[in-house]
């Protein structure tokens, strides 16, 4: 009886060890791993220099329109550059929604910012009065 409880002990004990799953399957050839929650992949399939030589391009345009000092306020292209970069590639490299979708938000997000940064560059970021600007330019 003895014996027969530790062989058991030892059943258990064993099975906890070799990581066994629920639907029997363990640590075999064709046992597949795990899948994290959540997995943060950091590759590009086009290889980093691709996004250096795009990000080069980019910015050769605007460091060109920054040093030709056309208007004011042309600092904001910098960041704002760098900003659509990062979402670019993180929009173009995710996998959980549909490219309708993410191209919507991007549209979305785009306007937002670029709205943002028109703000702050006009009339001291006079919100109330850069929307009367816009609404009345829409209704004319």
């Amino acid at each position: 009886m003895q014996e027969t409880m530790r062989d058991a002990a030892v059943e258990r004990l064993s099975n906890i060890i070799s990581d066994k799953r629920p639907d029997g399957t363990g640590k075999g050839k064709n046992a597949q791993p795990r899948r994290p929650i959540f997995r943060v992949h950091i590759s590009l399939d086009e290889g980093w220099f691709s996004l250096f030589l795009l990000a080069t391009v980019v910015y050769s345009t605007i460091w060109s329109v920054q040093a030709a000092n056309w208007v004011d306020h042309l600092s904001v292209l910098t960041l704002t550059t760098l900003l659509g970069l990062v979402a670019g590639v993180v929009a173009a490299k995710q996998k959980r929604l549909p490219r309708l979708a993410v191209h919507l938000v991007a549209a979305l997000l785009a306007l937002l910012l670029a709205f943002w940064q028109t703000e702050a560059a006009f009339d001291s970021g006079n919100v109330v009065g850069l929307s009367m600007v816009c609404i009345n330019g829409l209704s004319q």
